[in-house]
């Protein structure tokens, strides 16, 4: 079963400071519900998760409140979970009774035992085993049982993208003009007309799989790349990455260090996959607001989760293509490396 899931571990701390010589304010007086949510839909998936937390202040060491799963966490029968379906031209005030699609979002602590959503102390989520499709868009609404309070956030599907560089099986590097090195360039097709489905993916990041043996077990090493932020308008636009094969040599060879007492085998059936990841401008602009912040301006909270704080939105983590082999100075380079 695959999962499309993303870690979310906030805490806010929101003391506001009010120059008065009449007023004494004091942030723990008054309560106010503030609903987090981080949901990432993948329509690659035959499960999707959406986390939901709680804000909260309180005197005293907030490392030590976020501990306590009260502190954190609802109960179960806190909270009512539901997705809603739409065809664009019905989602005019989210009526349900138009939807295509219900879903009611199952509350497990066990359901997941690794990955980012997995907890020491069982992090409650949320999950629906329901088909997802690129033609609706969703509306998540949570509806608190106790207070009443009712948070919601929608996010279209990501379209369909396919690879169209390398064209061949081969993973193969030619020589780079000026530069002592050999390169390769990885390259995909944004579609933008009419006809698709769904909402265009704004940003990019190809990632090259080494598939290799570790003491006999199989074992990936990921080779991440830049993001690639795709801003044309035109009908049809062809996005490009140049990968150098130092650059793949020297990750693998880095990988091999780390685990020093490791016999690492290259895979000769399959060396490589490519995966070009995609997601929304939504989901990337709230990961650019969650980055370390380099300057001393403080960053403004982004969020489209409406009366609460957080993230819906959409990606695409499985679109690939698999290598049967590489060029034969590039494999005995990376066999060196992993010596």
């Amino acid at each position: 079963m695959k999962y499309n899931v993303l870690v979310l571990l906030l805490s806010f701390l929101t003391p506001l400071l009010f120059a008065s010589c009449d007023v004494d304010f004091d942030a723990n007086d008054d309560w106010h519900e503030t609903m987090l949510v981080y949901g990432v839909l993948d329509q690659d998936n035959d499960t999707n998760f959406v986390r939901i937390e709680k804000c909260f202040l309180g005197k005293g060491n907030y490392v030590t409140f976020s501990k306590q799963k009260d502190s954190l966490y609802y109960k179960q029968e806190d909270l009512q979970v539901s997705m809603y379906a739409y065809f664009v031209w019905d989602t005019n005030g989210w009526d349900t009774t138009k939807a295509e699609q219900k879903y009611y979002l199952q509350y497990t602590t066990r359901y997941k035992d690794t990955g980012a959503f997995y907890a020491d102390n069982e992090c409650p989520i949320y999950f629906t085993t329901k088909r997802i499709y690129q033609d609706l868009i969703y509306h998540l609404v949570i509806r608190n049982k106790k207070t009443g309070t009712i948070v919601s956030a929608s996010t279209p599907i990501i379209a369909d993208y396919s690879i169209t560089d390398p064209t061949t099986e081969r993973l193969a590097f030619s020589p780079s003009k000026g530069i002592d090195d050999y390169q390769i360039t990885l390259g995909w097709n944004n579609k933008k007309n009419s006809t698709v489905q769904g909402t265009v993916a704004t940003c990019f990041q190809p990632v090259l799989k080494f598939n290799c043996s570790n003491n006999v077990k199989a074992s990936v090493v990921s080779i991440p790349f830049n993001y690639v932020i795709d801003t044309n308008s035109s009908s049809q636009r062809t996005l490009s990455y140049l990968v150098y094969r130092s650059t793949i040599v020297s990750k693998i060879k880095a990988y091999k260090d780390s685990y020093p007492s490791a016999t690492l085998t290259y895979n000769y059936d399959n060396p490589f996959d490519l995966y070009i990841y995609a997601c929304t401008k939504e989901l990337k602009r709230y990961i650019d607001n969650n980055t370390p912040n380099e300057s001393l301006t403080e960053r403004a909270l982004y969020t489209n989760v409406t009366n609460g704080i957080g993230i819906f939105a959409a990606r695409r983590l499985h679109i690939k293509k698999s290598f049967t082999s590489c060029d034969n100075i590039t494999q005995t380079a990376i066999e060196n490396a992993l010596k």
